[in-house]
């Protein structure tokens, strides 16, 4: 199963209404999860779920992501990383997309919510 995730050009080129994107209530704490396995592919990431037996194809900007989740970070900090690295993204532009993203990974099960673990 191949899922392109979203990302530069596809997502951070598109409008995101705010009303679609609701405020969480605790900043997520994120990272990997430890039972994906991943290897790069050109510009792009490949990542492989053996529980699932599940291939995921990841975007540029997506294997960027998934690159910082080397350590456990929260939406802001990767927001504000993907503005430091890219050039032509507004911070309120990339935080929506950095969260539609990561919960798009979230539902993948391709990366776990730290900050539930401690509710």
């Amino acid at each position: 199963m191949d899922v392109a995730l979203p990302g530069r050009g596809a997502a951070f080129g598109d409008t995101v209404e705010s009303q679609t994107m609701p405020q969480r209530k605790q900043a997520m704490t994120l990272r990997r999860n430890p039972k994906i396995e991943a290897a790069p592919l050109k510009d792009e990431m490949l990542l492989f779920n053996g529980a699932d037996n599940k291939f995921f194809v990841m975007n540029f900007t997506a294997a960027f992501l998934w690159d910082r989740l080397r350590e456990p970070a929260g939406e802001e900090a990767l927001a504000q990383a993907l503005c430091a690295s890219f050039s032509g993204i507004a911070p309120e532009q990339a935080l929506a997309d950095v969260r539609q993203t990561l919960k798009s990974m979230l539902d993948l099960g391709l990366l776990v919510d730290e900050s539930a673990d401690h509710v």
